[in-house]
């Protein structure tokens, strides 16, 4: 059953708000909130669960983004010059605005004290943790 919006059984507000906004970071400071909140909550003594997973979670996200993004910029500046990058460059700014999307996204049912779980993200974290 969904969590009606603005609680939750597992998490007060500020946990949610802080774990919303590493998800939205890509938007502002990608990578360097996630990190910040992440590395803060993680050496709390009572920290929570919830944030330092979703923060965490943020922030593999982000990385991959950057990386991926840069790399593909970088590929369409390149293959402007020929007519290949006519086609490219549209596809590169539909990849960069699903990805902010897919962050907002994340953004929005951390705020609603959801678990989130990015799709291929969050499974290869377990696979490492394991």
């Amino acid at each position: 059953m969904a969590v009606p919006f603005g609680e939750s059984p597992h998490t007060d507000g500020d946990e949610r708000l802080l774990a919303a906004c590493s998800h939205l970071a890509i938007f502002f400071a990608p990578v360097v909130l996630p990190l910040g909140l992440w590395l803060w909550e993680r050496h709390k003594e009572n920290g929570s669960s919830y944030l330092i997973f979703q923060a965490r979670q943020a922030l593999v996200y982000q990385l991959l983004f950057v990386t991926v993004i840069l790399g593909l910029g970088a590929m369409a500046v390149a293959l402007s010059v020929w007519l290949l990058g006519t086609i490219f460059l549209p596809a590169y700014f539909m990849l960069l605005a699903a990805a902010m999307v897919y962050g907002a996204y994340a953004g929005y049912q951390c705020f609603r004290g959801m678990e989130f779980r990015y799709s291929l993200v969050a499974d290869w974290m377990d696979h490492l943790a394991e």
